[in-house]
């Protein structure tokens, strides 16, 4: 019997991939999935052999964002429970001796057979193995931070990924590079490029 309700947990050699299995609810974060997350992390953080991470999603959508069923009629101490929660998860994606890899790996699954998706999967394993990832600091938490709270007063939503890359960017004074540009130019001061065009 699986040791987690939210999620699937598997092992293939040196690889360990995590599924979020709620599929019902667009894969929303909520508190006992991220809980979840976290100690699946934690014990792959303590496991030599794992040496990469794969983080995918079972269903049609990735990750739909914070669970907003969870965002009613709390108090302010639950609300910021979970949002602890999740700094200490982001932190813990950032901060395991392994790459985690997702949302590039859930597209590449998603793809059928073919030509495309094996060099998809090619390009990948190099850039998977020669990019150094930039690191969750607090710089980063306190970006992310800012961005959620300037998108709610503006009445606008992004989902946490896309909002956790961008407040890399922005704690880097970097440019992002990317075709999610109708997500990204709602976020103020990211500065964003589209090299696909």
């Amino acid at each position: 019997m699986s040791p987690y309700q939210h999620l699937i947990s598997q092992r293939e050699a040196h690889l360990a991939v995590i599924t979020l299995n709620r599929p019902q609810r667009r894969n929303a974060l909520s508190l006992d999935l991220m809980q979840e997350l976290i100690r699946c992390l934690d014990e792959i953080a303590e496991s030599p052999e794992i040496r990469a991470v794969i983080l995918a999603a079972a269903g049609k959508v990735f990750c739909s964002g914070h669970d907003l069923s969870e965002m009613i009629g709390r108090n302010i101490n639950e609300y910021r429970h979970i949002f602890d929660v999740c700094t200490r998860l982001m932190e813990k994606i950032q901060s395991i001796p392994q790459p985690v890899l997702a949302e590039i790996a859930y597209g590449i699954e998603r793809l059928p057979r073919s030509r495309r998706r094996r060099d998809l999967e090619a390009r990948f394993e190099l850039v998977s193995s020669e990019i150094p990832r930039a690191d969750w600091t607090d710089a980063v938490s306190r970006t992310f931070g800012r961005i959620k709270a300037a998108l709610e007063r503006r009445g606008t939503r992004v989902e946490d990924f896309d909002a956790a890359i961008a407040a890399h960017a922005l704690a880097l004074d970097a440019t992002l590079v990317t075709a999610n540009l109708g997500h990204m130019i709602r976020i103020p001061g990211l500065r964003v490029e589209n090299w696909s065009v």
